[in-house]
């Protein structure tokens, strides 16, 4: 079977031309067109999908997916390696691309339905169904200049998966949608790809991942560290995400990692965990207390604590770990663990690290913040 979609060796590279403070400056740089710096936002990917397949593609911010999707949907070239996509393409790359503010939303399905390969009797065909799903019918008829982002997506994805292309590419857009409609989009993708469409999807929204998407491709820094099974590739991101972020060079303390030392994710419900935080003291640092924060990873808190565990405070060149042994009776589900270091009299952080995620496997039938085990009784009243 041939490929669908097919990059071989492709890489992006971005000139960077030096800027100057002053008027002068810039004008002089502007008339030598001096080059400070090359960019690589991609370097050497390869993928090779079927027709049919599903790929969600994760990564941290600027690891480089948007420009891979755009290369594939032709919106820019790649500096070097091939591209080939067979078949008709449906791109939505970002919020309210290929409206226009004048027309009406109903217009707007016609256009849109045109630039996508379809006739006017084919759009006209498909109308009803492209209105039921973007869920947007009272406005229809109002110029989309006054369309919420929200309701722009609704639309413009409507418009995409309902006319069966053979490439559908989505990139982060879903994000601003409300959760139902984020469910419903991810349930269409999975139910077009079925019917053959090939699915290439950017989303921070793990569990859609997870629900519509058995390979995943981790990017960073413009390389491709995984390509995989979908479980692996969140798994190492999680383990990306859970290095230390830049801090300030003025900052007493520096994190180097925030990680689940202990067990592999994902995390059975009611079994305790090990996280683990890495600092260094770049000055002493006085008696300071730990907050730690679990929330859902729309930061809905589940459970927060201040230990006090630092009376005796941390010399300069100090370099230590912190665990956090916590017991995780939380039912299925993504969560985020968020660390502060605090001076106990200020209550000012020292210090902040994560929000990292990670996964909880519970029964099945058991929904909400937390599993309480209960047990249910029965017995003969006679």
């Amino acid at each position: 079977m041939s490929s669908a979609v097919l990059l071989d060796g492709v890489s992006k590279r971005y000139s960077q031309l030096s800027e100057s403070p002053t008027l002068i400056g810039r004008a002089t740089a502007a008339l030598k067109r001096t080059r400070a710096a090359d960019f690589w936002a991609l370097r050497d990917i390869n993928l090779d999908l079927a027709p049919g397949e599903r790929l969600a593609v994760i990564g941290r911010n600027g690891a480089g997916k948007s420009t891979m999707l755009r290369i594939l949907a032709g919106v820019t070239a790649p500096t070097d390696g091939s591209v080939t996509v067979r078949g008709r393409i449906a791109p939505l790359l970002s919020v309210g691309v290929g409206f226009h503010p004048q027309l009406t939303g109903r217009e707007n399905v016609f256009v849109n339905g045109t630039m996508l390969g379809l006739s006017h009797r084919e759009v006209q065909a498909k109308f009803d169904e492209i209105v039921e799903f973007a869920g947007i019918a009272h406005f229809l008829d109002t110029p989309v200049k006054f369309y919420s982002s929200g309701m722009f997506v609704r639309l413009g994805f409507a418009v995409a998966v309902v006319a069966t292309p053979d490439v559908l590419i989505v990139d982060e857009v879903l994000a601003v949608g409300d959760v139902a409609f984020q469910q419903k989009s991810f349930a269409k993708m999975k139910e077009v790809a079925d019917r053959g469409t090939t699915v290439l999807v950017v989303s921070h929204n793990l569990a859609g991942i997870r629900q519509m998407c058995d390979r995943t491709m981790l990017l960073h820094q413009g390389e491709m560290l995984f390509d995989g099974r979908t479980e692996d590739a969140i798994t190492r991101y999680y383990g990306l995400l859970g290095e230390g972020a830049t801090q300030p060079d003025e900052a007493p303390l520096v994190a180097h990692g925030l990680a689940l030392v202990s067990p592999e994710q994902p995390v059975r419900s009611g079994s305790p965990a090990t996280f683990r935080l890495d600092l260094e003291a770049r000055e002493s640092v006085g008696p300071y207390v730990i907050w730690m924060g679990i929330g859902t990873p729309g930061l809905a808190p589940v459970y927060t604590e201040v230990l006090d565990v630092g009376r005796e405070g941390i010399h300069a060149g100090t370099r230590l770990h912190v665990d956090l042994d916590v017991p995780l009776p939380m039912p299925t589900g993504d969560y985020v663990l968020q660390v502060a270091v605090r001076d106990p009299a200020q209550r000012a952080p020292i210090l902040r690290a994560g929000p990292l995620p990670f996964r909880v496997e519970g029964p099945a039938d058991v929904d909400g913040l937390v599993d309480l085990g209960a047990c249910f009784t029965v017995a003969d009243s006679a």
